[in-house]
């Protein structure tokens, strides 16, 4: 496989495991309101305002990560795999000495075809300290001296 088809298959591999994400986001939201209605008649009169407002409060915070990984699922769409990236920017697949990178949205460490990739957003302080970099330089993060391998 050609290294635009390797990246095609692993962006697809991202936007499937974001849109898991916002799927199981929903799933909690959906149990947190059908949870809302199943209070015992004796407890209600005593805990249904509390309960409501926890469960409010869960729902909301639940929606704002809902809203984050649908940003990202809408971020990851604009990306189009046409031609090599020489420097490294969004929508960029990079290997370091450290690790296999795609820059696009946050995302834990996966495996894919035997190699380990994490997502970073443009937002993480990693993908600012390489943004722009190429093939053979080096950076320091953390203390941790990474060495550009390849970026497509």
């Amino acid at each position: 496989m050609d290294k635009l088809g390797k990246k095609r298959k692993i962006l697809e591999e991202v936007k499937r495991r974001q849109q898991e994400i916002i799927d199981k986001i929903q799933e909690n939201i959906n149990v947190l309101r059908e949870s809302q209605g199943n209070i015992n008649e004796e407890e209600y009169d005593l805990q249904l305002s509390s309960y409501n407002d926890e469960t409010s409060r869960n729902i909301s915070s639940l929606a704002n990560s809902l809203n984050i990984a649908n940003d990202g699922f809408d971020l990851l769409n604009k990306i189009i795999v046409k031609e090599k990236h020489s420097k490294i920017s969004f929508g960029s697949f990079v290997r370091t000495n450290q690790g296999i990178f795609f820059i696009g949205v946050s995302q834990e460490p996966f495996q894919h075809n035997g190699m380990k990739i994490t997502g970073l957003s443009q937002e993480s302080s990693l993908f600012k300290k390489m943004e722009g970099l190429s093939s053979g330089e080096q950076f320091l993060h953390q203390g941790i001296s990474y060495t550009i391998e390849e970026v497509i």
